[in-house]
Formats: C-alpha cells, structure tokens, sequence
C-alpha cells in the first residue's frame, strides 16, 4: 500500500521507503516547506487493485494509519491495521481508510483535524 500525492508544480510523488530518518510523509513536508509555492492539489491510496482519491484543491491532506478493532461484544476480537488519506477543510477532515490486509476493506470518516494535525499538512501552516 503506498500513497501517491498530484502537486501543483505538476509533479507526482510517490511513498518510496524510509530514506534515512525521515519517513517518505516527512521527506514530502520538509519538500513542501522549502518550497512555499508548492502544494499537493491530490491524494490517493493504492492497495493491490484498488485506488482510493481525496477531495481534491483542498486546503491541506492527512496520511495515516491506525488499528481497529471489531467483534468486541462477541468476543471474537479481530483488530486490523488500516491506512487513510484526507482532505482537510477548516478544521474538518473527510478520510478514507483502506484495511492493510488482502481484502482491502474500505471505510470513510469525518473527524477532526486536532486529532490528526500531527499527521496533516497544510498550506495556511507552511505559509505562515
């Protein structure tokens, strides 16, 4: 599973492996905060044969992941590791996660950006 981030200088780039410290997310920033008039205008999800897409102009994106759990009324805890992509708006996020795993399980949620901001880029930040 990799994200793929469009940018407005027309490139697209790619989540390659860890290059050193930086995660292929920080490398990306750090790309973006040394470039001011540079911004992601997209973002996608691939896993196998599925391709997940942001909202796309928004005014900045989340990558991330997380685990959850179902099945614990039953007893049959089954946790599965998940990745997402966002677009942000306001302080509002509108994410897709796709389930890490051979079925590629889909999911979307609405939260809020205080909780992903450790996550997320966006271009009001870099600017200011």
């Amino acid at each position: 599973m990799k994200w793929i981030a469009s940018l407005s200088n027309g490139e697209t780039v790619l989540e390659e492996e860890r290059n050193g410290d930086k995660s292929p997310w920080q490398s990306l920033l750090e790309f973006l905060v040394e470039n001011p008039g540079v911004s992601i205008t997209q973002m996608r999800l691939q896993h196998n044969d599925i391709t997940a897409m942001c909202i796309p102009n928004a005014s900045g994106y989340v990558q991330c992941g997380r685990m959850v759990a179902s099945g614990v009324t039953s007893g049959n805890v089954v946790t599965k590791y998940f990745r997402g992509i966002g677009a942000i708006f306001g302080d509002t996020v509108f994410m897709i996660w796709i389930s890490d795993d051979d079925k590629g399980l889909i999911y979307q949620s609405v939260e809020s950006l205080e909780g992903l901001s450790s996550h997320a880029w966006r271009q009001a930040l870099v600017s200011a």
